[in-house]
């Protein structure tokens, strides 16, 4: 497992993705795409398994550009987990983009009081 994330050292964790094959990568987005754009890691081949947590948040934050980039680069057959707090409007053009649009069999779970 590797992580991916700001205040780490860009040499370390470039040495770490060199030395051996990671299987799960955890990592925020601007850093996932710093070591996409590296060529150090290969979403477009390797991730077939993409979850989205606090989407709420990363759209608040002003992530969403940096989101549907990731999500453009990972191969087409993948399968995408989307958490959220909340699931206001903007979440869905999301959503739309980057899980039902793609997806053959998309499934919507929503746990607790919603409209």
């Amino acid at each position: 497992m590797l992580a991916l994330f700001g205040g780490l050292d860009s040499s370390s964790l470039w040495q770490n993705l060199k030395s051996r094959p990671n299987e799960i990568c955890v990592s925020t987005p601007a850093r996932l795409i710093e070591f996409i754009k590296k060529k150090a890691v290969k979403i477009n081949t390797r991730c077939t398994f993409l979850v989205i947590d606090e989407a709420d948040r990363m759209l608040d934050m002003g992530f969403a550009p940096q989101l549907r980039s990731i999500t453009g680069q990972i191969r087409p057959d993948r399968q995408v987990l989307l958490f959220s707090a909340t699931f206001e409007k903007k979440l869905y053009s999301l959503c739309y983009d980057i899980i039902f649009k793609e997806q053959d069999h998309p499934v919507k779970i929503m746990v607790g009081q919603h409209d």
